[in-house]
């Protein structure tokens, strides 16, 4: 069967989720396509492209901002074609009933499709029953003309990361996003390619929404996974060789939130086989002086970590991140010892902060020195547990959604208003602007390359 994939982003222009879901169809013998609606579409030839390809299914991967314009291609498919529509992605994982309940959608996927949605197109390709698939919901009307609802149980999780396929690269224009800066990762440089060498975080912060998915998937196998070091060396040297790559970002939420002997492998091996530099992320507490001593000698140049928060009870506390702020700063310290760029993400604008507590998070960035310094409004998100929090004091923005940079998208609260969000913001600002020119001139000084002009979570 033909399966198209369509998404909604104008700032990346590769998904994880997508490569994942078309390697897998495409190990079962299925075909795939990718139409991503940017501002080069408009409805007549976004439907254009659609009959052309003439698919069994089409499926939408959604985040929760994206899901107002999800909604009108939905439509738009639904009235112009007679195509079975599926939807995934976070966004279905927590509002699995507002999605279902849309008039123009007959599947959703929760969790991870992997197999969930082989085993969907292979049911209705072979016109078998599709309506007890774990993970699929199916949506039929009824006799009474009220939709009847097919909710399915979780499937557990994959046991091996190693039996899932490489993520299919090349229903994605990678050829032309490595020669461009922004569109592909995170890092602003060409030539660098997102890699992840498993699945899953252990952690339960408040403004994400991994907390929901652990809860989702409770009792039903080992959430943080990890593929084996020789199998990940595989796909590193291929994808180097293939795509002439500078160098490699990982796309793990914590790369060391896993034991202390696949790093020590991790490290040895890509030390020895991979000729190029890479990134990753990582919570400051797990950071220790012998996990970033072993990243740097291994060919690690960028270490990333979200500070989010300078006030360490209210960190603890309303964020659910138990970390002291001294471990924070010995990280940042560890880190530049050795060598490596230091990037600091934060967050400003979370339910019951104030004027005073924003300014902490900004005297703590002050002393770990950063070479990299971001910061961004805090937007609620249904999953997170800081979304329900939001919504019962009835604190929730009026710009919705994804205002990441724009103090006019931050909660509507009395500690905090939008003309003080607008003047710590100002100042952020400011020292973000301090930190770049340091680093500029050290480059300079150094013969190093700026690889990283911005960060966008």
């Amino acid at each position: 069967m033909k399966v198209l994939f369509v998404m909604n982003s104008t700032d990346k222009y590769f998904y994880a989720g997508i490569a994942s879901l078309s390697a897998m169809l495409k190990k079962h013998g299925h075909q795939t396509k990718l139409l991503n609606y940017d501002s080069r579409f408009t409805p007549e030839l976004f439907i254009e492209e659609v009959k052309a390809y003439d698919p069994g299914l089409v499926g939408f991967t959604i985040l929760s901002y994206q899901w107002p314009m999800i909604q009108d291609l939905l439509r738009l498919v639904k009235e112009k074609t007679d195509y079975p529509t599926v939807c995934g992605g976070y966004h279905v994982s927590f509002a699995e009933e507002t999605v279902i309940l849309n008039p123009h959608v007959d599947y959703i996927c929760k969790g991870e499709g992997d197999h969930a949605l082989v085993d969907l197109v292979t049911a209705m390709e072979a016109g078998t029953d599709d309506t007890k698939i774990p993970n699929i919901w199916k949506k039929v009307q009824g006799p009474d003309g009220k939709p009847i609802i097919h909710r399915n149980e979780m499937r557990p999780l994959p046991l091996s990361m190693d039996d899932l396929p490489d993520w299919d690269r090349d229903i994605f224009p990678l050829d032309t996003l490595l020669q461009t800066e922004v569109l592909l990762s995170y890092i602003h440089a060409k030539r660098t390619m997102p890699v992840s060498a498993g699945r899953g975080c252990p952690y339960t912060c408040s403004y994400c929404a991994n907390s929901a998915l652990l809860k989702m998937y409770k009792g039903k196998g080992k959430f943080v996974r990890r593929r084996t070091v020789p199998r990940l060396m595989e796909e590193l040297e291929y994808l180097h060789d293939r795509y002439e790559i500078d160098q490699f970002e990982f796309w793990d939420e914590d790369f060391f939130a896993i034991s202390s002997s696949w790093l020590k492998e991790f490290f040895t091996e890509y030390e020895k086989r991979i000729p190029v530099q890479y990134m990753i992320g990582a919570r400051a507490d797990n950071a220790s002086d012998e996990n970033i001593k072993m990243a740097a000698d291994s060919g690690c140049y960028l270490l990333c970590m979200g500070i989010e928060h300078g006030n360490e009870d209210f960190r603890a506390k309303v964020l659910d991140r138990r970390m002291k702020n001294s471990r924070v700063e010995r990280a940042f310290e560890t880190a530049r010892n050795v060598g490596l760029q230091r990037a600091a993400l934060n967050i400003i604008g979370f339910p019951g902060e104030t004027p005073e507590m924003v300014m902490e998070t900004l005297e703590l960035n002050k002393r770990i020195d950063p070479d990299y310094f971001h910061h961004f409004i805090y937007q609620p998100f249904l999953g997170c547990d800081l979304y329900e929090v939001s919504k019962e004091l009835g604190y929730l923005p009026n710009l919705r959604y994804a205002v990441y940079q724009q103090p006019e998208g931050a909660l509507v609260q009395p500690t905090l208003t939008i003309d003080q969000i607008r003047e710590c913001w100002g100042e952020f600002t400011a020292f973000r602007k301090v930190v770049d020119e340091r680093r500029s001139k050290r480059f300079v000084k150094e013969g190093e390359r700026d690889t990283m002009r911005a960060v966008s979570l």
